[in-house]
């Protein structure tokens, strides 16, 4: 009788190389190792969709241009489990994403077992309507965080606020849904915002927006030449040269980016600070090298 591991290499020795390599690669050990309980990871790639779904995996990587880690059983079998069964081409796309970002060794975006059950419970449209409050609501983040807007109360406070044309068009039970699994949630200044029923206004929370991204194809890392050429330009500098906002010797240091002042001893805290809200724009490290000497000390 064949061992587990002979039947896997069965079930995918019709495929392509290229796409059986990647198979190997990404399930690692346990594909020798697993157990008739699980039922073989190999069987879905006899599938068109399983095989299909692996050929997408594979452009993502290719395309991101890295090199793929093992990724851990308790990811790779569900995610292979729900791909070869899933006949909608734009869930599967979200399917290799995540599998994708999983095997990235230097991905931003953590791929929890939670959102392997998010995308379970989504339909096409309902996740079609989640990018689009995702777009929207980054889009919005963008127009907060530029000095010009530094000003505006209500603006600041709207940070994460799906905007109310969208939620007028919206199906009631799509937003319940993405509730319920901690998508969407309330936003804390609902009463502000609210037009007409504060509890039809949400906010997009910080674990909906990671799995959005888990669920967007990795993007290619730019080399670290490239990196600092972007940012070569000290950003106080470009501050005061598009603003009216001077930050001079002698006085409390604030981030370029967000109306926040340092308190303590200089820069004390802009590791953190940067880290949490604009490592989207740059990297702390290349932010730091680009700032001049007027301005650094």
């Amino acid at each position: 009788m064949a061992t587990p591991g002979e039947l896997i290499k069965l079930g995918v020795e019709a495929v392509s190389a290229p796409v059986r390599d990647l198979f190997f690669k990404l399930g690692g050990p346990f594909c020798e190792e697993i157990g008739e309980s699980l039922r073989y990871p190999g069987m879905y790639l006899r599938t068109a969709l399983g095989v299909r779904f692996f050929r997408r995996t594979q452009r993502m990587i290719e395309d991101a241009g890295f090199d793929p880690k093992t990724v851990s059983p308790k990811i790779f079998l569900p995610i292979l489990q729900n791909a070869s069964l899933e006949n909608c081409e734009d869930l599967q796309e979200r399917w290799a994403a995540l599998l994708a970002n999983a095997a990235n060794p230097v991905s931003r975006t953590e791929v929890l077992p939670a959102f392997i059950e998010f995308l379970k419970q989504l339909t096409g449209p309902e996740a079609a309507f989640l990018d689009r409050v995702y777009d929207e609501v980054m889009e919005d983040d963008a127009k907060r965080k530029h000095p010009a807007n530094q000003d505006n109360i209500a603006l600041q406070l709207s940070s994460g606020l799906v905007r109310t044309e969208t939620l007028i068009g919206a199906n009631q039970i799509v937003l319940d849904n993405l509730r319920r699994l901690g998508i969407l949630g309330p936003h804390p200044f609902a009463e502000q915002f609210a037009v007409g029923n504060p509890m039809r206004t949400y906010s997009l929370t910080e674990l909906g927006r990671a799995f959005v991204e888990a669920c967007h194809a990795p993007s290619k890392r730019e080399p670290e030449a490239v990196t600092r050429k972007c940012i070569s330009e000290c950003l106080w500098c470009k501050t005061e040269g598009s603003s009216q906002i001077r930050l001079e010797p002698g006085q409390p240091r604030q981030c370029p980016l967000f109306n926040h002042v340092f308190q303590g001893h200089g820069w004390d805290g802009i590791d953190a600070h940067w880290r949490a809200n604009h490592a989207h724009v740059a990297q702390y490290e290349a932010f730091w090298r680009g700032l001049c000497d007027r301005h650094r000390d």
